[in-house]
């Protein structure tokens, strides 16, 4: 069985979660209030407080969303073998993100972003959209790109802790069986989840790494990430 280093509650997408569930409750009750007190103007100003606090929960929902895809994600990697270690919710730096999971093997080093999207997803490149049958779709936040950049984050940690060449492998990992994906041009590797472990264990690079290697980093990078969060 794979080796984990550092098991998560998911303490950054849990924290992003209870915030933006407090003050879209918050916002609720100033609605609620603006048209107790003042029952003409309050009217419109409750509007924009509904407002806010639908828009925070979305995001909440958003962030419960994701907790859902990091666990299925982890526990598909369970299935890779005892040569594999894996670290999950990685936090390398104080102003950054987290690094969803990170699995490194004797043929590869990944950092994987996983996505709990629904519905129909298009990729241009770089450019993502959640989109509509019939039209491109609203522009969001781009995966490809937010995973190369924590693989480029990871591979300078490295870097700097061992000597060796690295190269980071970015993998895009989507969860939910009601979505459908269109690509066109993508910049990274895109696998269903279950489709992960395969992809890992058939991927093949000149470079190798040694157990004891693979050892030491990803201990580095789980008393790094620890001693983030703590």
């Amino acid at each position: 069985m794979v080796k984990v280093l550092g098991e998560t509650d998911y303490t950054y997408l849990r924290s992003r979660r209870s915030a933006n569930l407090k003050w879209s409750l918050v916002f609720l009750t100033l609605a609620v209030l603006s048209v107790a007190v003042v029952p003409v103007w309050g009217f419109l100003v409750s509007l924009v407080f509904l407002g806010m606090a639908f828009a925070l929960g979305r995001t909440c929902l958003s962030y419960h969303k994701g907790i859902i895809g990091e666990k299925i994600v982890a526990g598909t990697l369970r299935r890779l073998s005892d040569e594999y270690y894996v670290v999950h919710d990685v936090k390398l730096e104080p102003a950054s993100g987290n690094i969803d999971h990170i699995v490194f093997g004797p043929n590869g080093i990944f950092v994987i972003e996983t996505k709990n999207y629904s519905g129909l997803v298009k990729c241009y490149g770089d450019t993502w959209y959640q989109a509509k049958e019939d039209s491109r779709g609203v522009e969001i936040k781009s995966p490809s790109v937010q995973v190369k950049n924590n693989a480029r984050q990871l591979h300078g940690f490295l870097e700097t802790r061992f000597s060796g060449g690295y190269f980071v492998n970015p993998l895009l990992v989507f969860t939910s069986r009601f979505l459908r994906v269109e690509l066109k041009d993508c910049r990274v590797q895109v696998v269903k989840a279950n489709k992960l472990v395969q992809a890992i264990e058939e991927h093949v690079q000149e470079l190798k790494y040694a157990d004891s290697d693979l050892n030491q980093m990803a201990e580095s990078v789980a008393r790094v990430s620890a001693s983030q969060t703590s």
